[in-house]
């Protein structure tokens, strides 16, 4: 989300754009530019924050794997 809400963008695990929304007002005032900002902000956003969580879940999952010292998953 960005722009106070302006525009929100959700993505899957696998970068996929799930659904975007963006507001009346901001379709209204008619500068392309601004949308066009607004929706790569909110997608690289969501992005972000998709492979944060997918990181996490990644992390957890492989906690107890006793893997050789400088190796990381995913390969």
């Amino acid at each position: 989300s960005v722009g106070g809400g302006a525009v929100i963008a959700t993505l899957s695990g696998k970068g996929e754009i799930i659904t975007l929304e963006i507001s009346p007002e901001l379709l209204a005032d008619g500068n392309s530019n601004t949308l066009a900002e607004l929706v790569m902000l909110a997608v690289n956003n969501a992005k972000s924050e998709a492979d944060a969580k997918k990181a996490d879940a990644l992390k957890e999952m492989t906690s107890g794997l006793p893997l050789p010292p400088g190796l990381s998953l995913p390969f």
